[in-house]
């Protein structure tokens, strides 16, 4: 069996996931996002620099939402 087409983890599913979880409950955790995602947290790493990385996503995308609502 092949790999899919479509990769099951990328960096704007993670920023995405850490998105929502900050706004259900103020705050997120990786290993939080991996759970979410149904990944184990070592495969968010391979995508993030850290915590820092996702908290970096998470600022780009709220970003563009400011700059698309704007």
């Amino acid at each position: 069996m092949g790999r899919p087409r479509t990769p099951l983890l990328d960096r704007e599913r993670i920023g995405a996931t850490a998105l929502e979880l900050i706004d259900e409950q103020g705050e997120f955790s990786v290993p939080q996002v991996a759970r979410r995602l149904g990944v184990q947290t070592g495969s968010v790493y391979h995508h993030v620099d850290g915590r820092a990385g996702v908290v970096e996503l998470v600022r780009e995308r709220v970003s563009a939402s400011i700059d698309t609502a704007t």
